[in-house]
């Protein structure tokens, strides 16, 4: 998505880039986590940049 963006002159009601729509927009969820092993968790939580959205 982030690859087109620049090509969105079709599209002048668009006014961020598509990442932001998505982060903004949707939400995804797990199964449970009672057997998770937490530092590997949380590794993957960093590593999806979600910032305030937990």
């Amino acid at each position: 998505m982030e690859r087109m963006w620049p090509r969105h002159g079709d599209l002048p009601h668009v006014r961020r880039r598509p990442s932001e729509y998505v982060r903004e927009h949707v939400r995804l969820t797990t199964q449970p986590l009672e057997d998770a092993d937490t530092v590997e968790f949380r590794q993957y939580l960093d590593m999806m940049d979600l910032g305030p959205t937990i």
